[in-house]
């Protein structure tokens, strides 16, 4: 089995098969394969230079064609009479790149040899383009098991039927990993344009042959806008409304939505009834109560579109001018999942929406005293003033541009979760197409610098993965890596006590599951996608002090650790995974504990040395892998510590604490941890600051988890503490302030947010380093030597303060209240009344107060609601 090409830069020429079976095939099915000819270099070279330019030409592909079919002989059968020669036979046709693949006569069941072909091709493919019914011979091939697809919209519901084990959705074409699928006989075009354009998309070229061959790129979801103008010549304008007096369908337009009358409602065609705001209400009100919206499908999704005016006249002569100031000036993210899948009616949401962008234009109302009205009863104190407006907020966009930018920034981001692979030369524009989940997950974790774009995009984020994934139960590869790029790089800043990272994790899992990836650990998307949610899971289960003991998790790993067993090239995926395997085990022998602690440590440093072995200091990759390590380190130097401190959950609550407890080797393990803690400090300070913007959760718990265990060396206290004792730690609490206030001024330089605003991550790391920093200075001042020679069996007041700071100390600033006390939640709290203010969903119980609410008594019940800080101790 030969290893598929990368067709981007295939380096040889690409071999390009229509697989033709022992039937007739629909002729227009297959013809989208003349997209590639094209592209096709012997093609453009005989091209004038007026219809293809030098440059153009010099971005050819050179391309092979098979037309194939079992012996390679019989001339194969198409509609309309027409017959094919084929050029290869199932024995001898080479590898090829890209299959096409059309519809077969109805009733035609794909023999043996055609399925065995279809897998063979399918391991050394990069993609199987099935238009209409050519999915059949694939999905009886067992091709397609735990895919997403499409297929005739007619047929759906049979299909979903005759193949529950694909997750049938109505698209007008859907692409998951290898196989692309249409629901239609001409969406072959389509999806050959989407795929060029996803596969090719940095050469100009493509999109030029697109433009002028005409190949048709319509709504993914069958939503095209409709002509209304030609469906209904009649019409007026009054209040800004274009109304269609046609007798059988009369209707409004407004916004890029058509509202249609009721039949009881309706008028001769000569009459002009005058339209009343509140009568536009009640008619959407009425029509919904039986129907729903034309235009939406369920629900509301308001655009800026308009119909024409008199004003128009300029735009509408000049279309490309229009056009190329649109493409300018349009919202990236906005085009996102604009049309939502058909579900359960939401007409009352549907309504109360028009309502309320009715009343502001028609009647002037203002909306934002509105939204004061409707807020009474909330939780949160009154805010102080917010110097940025709530105008300010809805207006964020994301222009094209930007979105290439951010993309670019993913790019340097994904070195430190390298399980998602982004294409260097793939752009926002094609990515938007075909991959548009991990798309708005890349540019949600990449507006780290624009805070309060960030928490637009963050809310926009969780509301599609509410629809199409907890309401619509839609599955696909898109919708897996999107969940991987958004929990790796998690906005912890945004909603600190309202954490959801487990809850994404088990939906996470529960889809890889569904899409049996573990199953597919051959195919690279399929495998780092595993790689990826094993990594999570087992790094925040150990950072919650949870366990992750589900069926798909340790058959997840099993066959992850055999997959990584035989990676033989230690690629970065594997070293990553192999690392976070290790700790795993560090931190289950420190919950079993025993006896065995000593030579199990010996163990794990050889294991550890092995890792480090195989780094490549000089890889970009470095960084990542060399900052696990080293925490895993301070991880298992810490281990042995752990059976000895007064804290220790390994020693029976009846057994006293034996004056012996701090020995000379107890203080050798400390040191011995300490100065695996500083090597850990000395590597990460060592990186440039402006790497930090790039770290995922992997490196932030990592260090957080290093200073946690610092805080226990520094902070411990016990009766039989002796002088040596604290001496230690008073060197090593001026050792660990260095450090802090190192990471601090780092902190504060990388911080975008000022005084007032949308805090950052920086922001809060920031903020609860300076409670930490403040900790360490009090334990500085109140240092217990003085009362360790009274031996009056009193406590002394200098001992009970130090107690008393170790256990603040050793408590997570955002749970033991510190943080409140800060600027960084100061500027919480106003973001969050901001954007409630700025949630155009005002009304809906769904998502109103989508922020604020409930926020103090989610704090007040910490216990309950774990932040990523919720313990700022060691994993045990």
């Amino acid at each position: 089995m030969s290893s598929p090409v990368d067709l981007r830069n295939p380096g040889r020429p690409i071999h390009v098969g229509v697989v033709l079976l022992n039937t007739v095939t629909e002729q227009l099915d297959i013809a989208p394969v003349g997209f590639f000819s094209g592209l096709d270099r012997n093609f453009l070279r005989d091209m004038p230079t007026e219809m293809v330019d030098d440059e153009s030409k010099a971005q050819g592909l050179d391309f092979v064609y098979h037309w194939v079919n079992e012996d390679g002989k019989t001339p194969a059968k198409l509609t309309t009479g027409m017959s094919v020669l084929p050029t290869d036979s199932f024995a001898r046709c080479p590898p090829l790149d890209i299959i096409l693949i059309g519809a077969s006569r109805m009733g035609y069941k794909a023999n043996e040899a055609e399925k065995e072909f279809l897998r063979k091709s399918y391991n050394d493919c990069t993609a199987i383009l099935c238009v209409c019914g050519g999915f059949e011979p694939v999905l009886s091939a067992g091709l397609m098991e735990g895919k997403t697809a499409t297929g005739p919209r007619f047929m759906l519901p049979v299909l979903r039927e005759l193949g529950p084990g694909v997750n049938w959705v109505e698209k007008r074409w859907v692409q998951d990993g290898k196989i692309w699928t249409t629901g239609a006989l001409l969406s072959g075009f389509d999806m050959v344009a989407a795929f060029g354009r996803a596969t090719w998309g940095d050469r100009p070229l493509v999109d030029d042959f697109i433009k002028k061959g005409g190949f048709p790129e319509r709504d993914i979801d069958y939503l095209e806008p409709e002509v209304l103008d030609d469906a209904y010549p009649t019409s007026y304008r009054q209040g800004g409304y274009l109304l269609y007096k046609d007798s059988a369908k009369p209707s409004i337009r407004r916004a890029g939505c058509r509202l249609q009358f009721p039949p009881a409602l309706r008028r001769p065609i000569n009459t002009q009834p005058t339209v009343r705001p509140q009568d536009v209400i009640r008619i959407h009100r009425s029509y919904t109560n039986g129907d729903r919206c034309i235009k939406f499908g369920y629900d509301c999704t308001l655009t800026s579109s308009h119909c024409p005016t008199g004003n128009d006249h300029s735009s509408a002569n000049n279309p490309s001018k229009s056009g190329s100031s649109e493409s300018q000036n349009e919202d990236v993210v906005a085009s996102l999942f604009k049309h939502a899948p058909k579900h359960g009616d939401q007409s009352a949401q549907m309504c109360e929406m028009h309502r309320q962008m009715m009343c502001k234009q028609l009647l002037g109302e203002d909306t934002s005293r509105r939204a004061q009205r409707t807020s009474h009863g909330a939780t949160m104190p009154p805010p102080t003033p917010i110097p940025t407006s709530n105008a300010e907020y809805k207006s964020l966009r994301v222009s094209m541009k930007e979105a290439d930018e951010l993309l670019s920034h993913f790019q340097s981001k994904k070195v430190y979760f390298p399980f998602v692979d982004v294409p260097d030369n793939l752009t926002a524009a094609s990515m938007a197409k075909v991959r548009p989940f991990l798309f708005l997950a890349i540019l949600t974790i990449s507006t780290t610098q624009r805070p309060l774009l960030q928490r637009k995009l963050d809310e926009r984020f969780r509301r599609v993965l509410s629809e199409r994934i907890v309401l619509q139960g839609e599955k696909s590869l898109d919708y897996a890596q999107g969940l991987l790029v958004y929990l790796a790089w998690h906005p912890i800043h945004i909603r600190p006590l309202n954490n959801q990272l487990f809850q994404y994790l088990q939906i996470l899992s529960s889809m890889l599951s569904d899409l049996r990836l573990d199953q597919k650990l051959h195919e690279m998307a399929a495998r780092n996608a595993c790689l990826g949610c094993y990594n999570l899971l087992s790094l925040l289960s150990l950072g919650f002090q949870r366990r992750s003991d589900s069926t798909f998790y340790d058959s997840m790993k099993s066959a992850i650790e055999e997959t990584t067993t035989d990676d033989k090239h230690h690629s970065h995926q594997t070293m990553l995974s192999r690392t976070q395997m290790l700790w795993e085990t560090v931190a289950r022998a420190s919950e079993q504990g025993g006896d065995n602690l000593p030579k199990c440590c010996l163990s794990f440093h050889l294991q550890i040395q092995d890792l480090e072995d195989k780094i490549r200091f000089d890889a970009p990759e470095a960084a990542s892998l060399r900052i696990s390590i080293l925490s895993l380190k301070v991880v298992t130097a810490y281990l042995p510590w752990t059976v000895h401190r007064p804290s220790s959950s390994h020693r029976s609550s009846s057994e006293p604490c034996a004056p012996q407890y701090q020995s000379v080797e107890n203080l050798k393990e400390a040191r011995s941890c300490l100065a695996e803690i500083q090597g850990f400090f000395d590597y990460f300070l060592s990186i440039p600051a402006d790497n930090y913007i790039y770290f995922s959760l992997r490196e932030w718990c990592q260090l957080i988890l290093t200073i946690s265990t610092a805080s226990q060396i520094c902070f411990l206290t016990h009766p039989f503490m002796d002088t040596q004792w604290y001496e230690f730690q008073i060197k090593a609490r001026s050792r660990m302030q260095i450090y802090l206030e190192s990471l601090l001024h780092r902190m504060s330089t990388l911080s975008v947010s000022k005084a007032g605003e949308a805090p950052d991550i920086f922001c809060m790391f920031q903020s609860v380093l300076d409670v930490v920093l403040e900790t360490y200075a009090v334990a500085k001042i109140n240092s217990p030597l003085q009362s360790v020679s009274d031996h009056s069996g009193t406590e002394d007041t200098d001992s009970l303060s130090v107690g008393a700071t170790s256990t603040t100390s050793r408590r997570c600033p955002m749970m033991n209240g510190a943080i409140k006390q800060t600027e960084f939640w100061e500027a919480v709290q106003r973001s969050n009344t901001l954007c409630v203010e700025g949630t155009e969903a005002k009304s809906s119980s769904r998502y109103s107060r989508a922020f604020g609410t409930g926020m103090d008594g989610l704090f007040d019940d910490a216990q309950d609601w774990p932040s990523l800080f919720s313990e700022w101790v060691s994993l045990t």
